[in-house]
């Protein structure tokens, strides 16, 4: 790659009444490596849900928030496209508990 240097407002041409100079440079492109620290994460505890305990007579769900990359930054840098998503190559895992709003262990009788 080349650059052409001259002064703003002249026409860029070789002659003399129009000094410029050429400076030539290489420049390497090579691939992104993956860097899931570029990903923003959506974690669980940032995301907390409080349920009523409830006796059911059959069984019943609850629908949880999403946890986990967010969508967005998968995508907005090269080090994060680099990852391989499809086959988490960034450390996706995470453990969701149930527990008492206080922060205690559920009840014996409770069930989830």
């Amino acid at each position: 790659m080349s650059l052409l240097v001259g002064f703003a407002n002249y026409p860029v041409s070789a002659d003399a009444l129009h000094p410029t100079n050429s400076y030539s440079f290489d420049i390497a492109v090579t691939a992104a490596s993956c860097d899931c620290s570029l990903i923003t994460w959506n974690d669980p505890e940032n995301i907390p849900i409080l349920l009523t305990a409830m006796v059911v007579t059959e069984p019943t769900s609850q629908e949880l928030l999403e946890a986990g990359p967010e969508a967005s930054t998968l995508t907005s840098t090269a080090g994060a496209r680099a990852c391989d998503h499809a086959n988490d190559e960034c450390d996706y895992a995470y453990t969701l508990r149930a527990q008492m709003e206080d922060g205690g262990d559920l009840p014996s009788w409770l069930v989830y």
